[in-house]
C-alpha cells in the first residue's frame, strides 16, 4: 500500500501532465487550461487511490464537479444532465445502468467524494490571516518519522515535505480571502530525487478553515481536507 500511495505523488505533475514537463528531462512551459485534467486523472488511475490534497488543489471548480461525478459514472450512474452524459460517453468503460448507485460505492469512493466536496464547496474565509499560518505544521500527532510537513515562511515562500503522500515541492504563496494560493516553482521527481524548476509556476488553491487551539498544546488548522498541527512561529 505504501508503494502505491507514494506513486500517487505523481498526480501533481507526473501522471497528469508528465508528457509536457519531462520530455527529454527538460521542463517546458505548460498551459493546463488546454488539458482535460479530469480525463488525465481518470486515465491515470487517480480514482483508484485516495486523491491527494495537492491533486485537488490543482483543479478548477468545474473540474472538481466532473471528477466527483466520475466516481458515480464508474459505478454506472444514469445522469439527468445532458452535459455529464455526453462527457462520460467518451470513456469506453461508461455503462449507464441505474439512477441510484449509492449501494455500489466503495469506502474509497466515499472518502474521495467527501474530500472533493471540501474543495468544490469551499467559500471565502477572510478571517484567516498570514500571521496565523506562518510556521511549521505536521499532519500527524504524535508525529511518526514519515509524517508530512508544511513550512509556511514569513517571506512568502512555502515548502511541502510529505514523503508518504503529497511529495516534495516548494514555491511562493499568498493568502486571499481565506484561501492559501500556492505557486509551485520546484518539485522533486520521486523516481530519481532530482529537483525540477518550472518555467510557468503551477497554481494550487487550498481552502483554509479556522485556526483553533489543539488540546495537546499549539494549534491545528485544516488546509484542504487535511488537518495540520503546529503553530505560528
Amino acid at each position: 500500500m505504501k508503494a502505491k500511495i507514494f506513486s500517487l505523488v505523481t498526480v501533481l505533475f507526473f501522471i497528469v501532465i508528465k508528457v509536457s514537463i519531462f520530455a527529454g528531462g527538460t521542463p517546458e512551459p505548460l498551459n493546463i487550461s488546454n488539458i482535460d485534467m479530469v480525463q488525465r486523472y481518470i486515465e491515470g488511475g487517480v480514482l483508484d487511490e485516495r486523491i491527494s490534497n495537492t491533486g485537488l488543489a490543482l483543479l478548477a471548480r468545474e473540474d472538481l464537479q466532473l471528477l466527483r461525478n466520475a466516481i458515480y459514472a464508474r459505478r454506472g450512474m444514469i445522469f439527468q444532465s445532458n452535459y455529464l452524459t455526453e462527457y462520460f460517453r467518451k470513456f469506453t468503460w461508461y455503462r449507464p445502468m441505474s439512477n441510484n448507485v449509492e449501494s455500489q460505492l466503495s469506502e474509497l469512493d466515499r472518502i474521495n467524494l467527501r474530500n472533493i466536496q471540501v474543495f468544490e464547496n469551499a467559500r471565502t474565509n477572510p478571517s484567516i490571516q498570514k500571521r496565523q499560518l506562518v510556521g511549521t505544521w505536521i499532519d500527524s500527532f504524535p508525529a511518526p518519522a514519515y509524517c508530512g510537513e508544511i513550512k509556511i515562511n514569513n517571506n512568502n515562500t512555502i515548502e511541502v515535505i510529505d514523503p508518504q503522500f503529497e511529495g516534495y515541492y516548494k514555491g511562493r504563496y499568498t493568502i486571499e480571502n481565506g484561501f492559501l494560493i500556492v505557486l509551485v516553482t520546484d518539485q522533486q521527481d520521486p523516481d530519481n530525487g532530482r529537483w525540477v524548476t518550472y518555467q510557468n509556476p503551477l497554481r494550487l488553491v487550498f481552502p483554509v478553515w479556522d485556526l483553533e487551539e489543539f488540546e495537546y498544546g499549539g494549534y491545528q488548522v485544516q488546509i484542504g481536507y487535511t488537518k495540520w498541527f503546529g503553530g505560528p512561529n
